[in-house]
This record gives structure tokens, C-alpha cells and sequence, in this order.
């Protein structure tokens, strides 16, 4: 038998200094035209739902969060136990939307937040509801990486960019039903893969604001010839055409004998 009650999980770690001293020309490239932006009002978010496309029956069974307390990155999680559970998550939510201005997601623009809202309407609390500047990561990350990866998937980032490899990771495509066996069993051991899955994510999210921050800070230190030029792309797009031709230059030299693309 299930047991009502909202269940809230938290871990603290170690904050990457260079989060306290991001780059305001790195913020500004990969997209950022809001207030000068402050780290520590700044909430690193996360979702697992009950469905992946959205819509009016989709729940945020589980909100995954980080920010910054002292200098450590605090990440906390709430989990529904059962649906009725929801009101509860909400209000919780609502109070750490309080304290921040600006929210940190990968493709939170289009999912996470509407969906979020969503739920705020539906539990007939929308006046709590508050709206943050976002900085969604996904679409920096495709205009950086994609021509050298393909697929941008932020497990896929972690490996081939961050060098963070999990072990037995659950594949997001199974989560929901996951829940839903949860929900019929009541065997709450069943959620412990997404709650690491989700807790993983949140962490990569601050990893990656401070990778993309310095690919876009200093690009012309890239390396990567596929990456100078995504960069150069992006930059001449924006109107900054010298550091644009800087990169193209970067990446038309050619790769010394016997190097593999990777």
C-alpha cells in the first residue's frame, strides 16, 4: 500500500568555483539578454513526468532543483508518492520560485516550465506561479555540438563533452511507465533509478552553464575544428564577425597527418 505524504530527498556538493565567476560575454553568446545575472538567485530545475510529450494529463511526478548555498551546490527533490500528493509539490516548488530570479533547464522553454505552469493552474494555485528568466542549455548545446555529435541528448553531452559516464542509467523514454508501476505495486525501490537519474541531471545542468560559458567566453582556446566553426556560426549570427572569421580560420587548418575524427 502506498503512503501519502510528499517524500524530499537532499544531497550537497561541492559547487564548482567557476559558477561564482561566469563570463558576462560567454552569458550574453549562448543567449542570455536578461538583468545581470547572479548565481546564487539562479535555480537549476528539472522534471520526470508521467508523460513525454506534454498535455493536460501529463504530471511532474518528480521536480528535481539545485542552487547555490554557500559554496556548495545544494540539489533537493520532491517525489510523489501518489497524485494526491501534487498540492503539496506545488507549494514547495512555489517557495523556492521565491527566492530566485532566473532558472537554469535543458529544454525547460518548451517542457518544463509550460508543464509546470500547467500544474499551478490545475491545483488552482496560479497566483503562485512565478516567471523566471530561463536560460535553456539545449539550444546553445545543439549550435555548439551538434555537427560534431548528432544527437545533443544531455546524457550524450555528459559523456562526450563533461566526461561524466553513468552506470545502469535509465533511459528517459522508460521512466513514465516506471511510475506507473510504482503506482500499482507500491514498491517505492522501483523509483530509485529515476531519482538518481534526476539528481544526475540537475548537477550536469551547472556543469554544463559553466562549460558553455567558457566555449563562448574564450572560443578562440577551442580546440575542436567542428566546434570552432559551430561556434564561429553562432557568433556571426550575432553580429560578431571578427571572432566569427577568428574560428573559421581555427577551423580551416588542416588536422595533423594520422588524426581521428572523433
Amino acid at each position: 500500500q502506498i503512503k501519502p505524504g510528499l517524500l524530499l530527498y537532499t544531497e550537497r556538493r561541492s559547487a564548482d568555483p567557476r559558477l561564482f565567476c561566469l563570463s558576462g560575454t560567454g552569458l550574453r553568446r549562448i543567449g542570455w539578454n536578461g538583468r545581470a545575472f547572479d548565481i546564487r538567485r539562479c535555480l537549476f530545475l528539472d522534471t520526470e513526468t508521467t508523460g513525454l510529450s506534454g498535455g493536460a494529463g501529463t504530471v511532474a511526478f518528480l521536480v528535481g532543483i539545485g542552487f547555490i548555498d554557500g559554496d556548495s551546490l545544494m540539489i533537493e527533490q520532491y517525489l510523489m508518492r501518489d497524485y494526491a500528493d501534487e498540492a503539496e509539490l506545488i507549494l514547495r516548488l512555489a517557495e523556492r520560485l521565491d527566492a530566485c530570479d532566473f532558472v537554469c533547464t535543458f529544454n525547460g522553454r518548451s517542457f518544463d516550465m509550460p508543464l509546470l505552469q500547467a500544474r499551478f493552474t490545475m491545483c488552482r494555485m496560479r497566483d503562485r506561479w512565478r516567471e523566471l528568466e530561463n536560460i535553456d542549455l539545449l539550444h546553445p548545446a545543439r549550435r555548439t555540438w551538434k555537427l560534431r555529435l548528432g544527437s545533443c541528448r544531455l546524457s550524450r553531452l555528459e559523456e562526450q563533452i563533461l566526461g561524466i559516464s553513468r552506470e545502469g542509467d535509465l533511459p528517459g523514454s522508460e521512466v513514465p511507465q516506471r511510475y506507473f508501476d510504482y503506482l500499482k505495486s507500491g514498491d517505492l525501490t522501483l523509483l530509485d533509478d529515476i531519482v538518481r537519474h534526476n539528481r544526475q541531471d540537475i548537477a550536469t545542468l551547472a556543469d554544463l552553464l559553466v562549460c558553455l560559458c567558457e566555449n563562448y567566453s574564450g572560443p578562440e582556446k577551442l580546440t575542436e575544428q567542428r566546434d570552432a566553426f559551430s561556434v564561429g556560426k553562432a557568433l556571426e549570427k550575432q553580429g560578431e564577425l571578427e571572432p566569427a572569421r577568428e574560428l573559421y580560420r581555427i577551423s580551416a587548418i588542416p588536422m595533423p597527418a594520422g588524426t581521428l575524427a572523433a
